[in-house]
């Protein structure tokens, strides 16, 4: 079933009509009433166009001098490489955290990821 078509027709994920979720699966309403979903907001995309997304893959595939050398080159500011430190931060954290023994390769990547980015701020709070 698709949320968006579902929630677009006024039905919740299980297909009833006129329920819905709203704050997080709170109710709302009298007497035990749904509020009907009226919108659907996908904030998984809310980092398009913002340049620190491109700066993830330093941390995810590269390391020490490649690192170095991919930011040197990178015509981006210091705010902007802080902030992709802080998405590939939160990916790693998502992935170790939702899915720990799924994918034992991909873990210990994560794993890597996370200490390379509190490494690097470590180094940075120093300086």
């Amino acid at each position: 079933m698709d949320p968006y078509r579902t929630a677009a027709e006024g039905r919740s994920h299980s297909g009833d009509v006129g329920r819905g979720l709203s704050g997080g699966g709170q109710r709302r309403g009298g007497a035990g009433a749904w509020d009907v979903p009226s919108a659907v907001i996908d904030f998984g995309a809310s980092a398009v166009g913002d340049p620190a997304r491109d700066t993830v893959i330093a941390w995810t595939f590269l390391e020490g001098d490649s690192r170095r050398a991919f930011r040197n080159h990178l015509p981006v500011e210091r705010d902007t490489w802080v902030r992709g430190r802080g998405w590939a931060l939160w990916w790693a954290l998502y992935i170790v955290a939702r899915y720990p023994d799924a994918n034992p390769p991909h873990t210990r990547q994560c794993r890597r990821v996370i200490a390379d980015v509190l490494a690097e701020h470590q180094t940075e709070k120093k300086s």
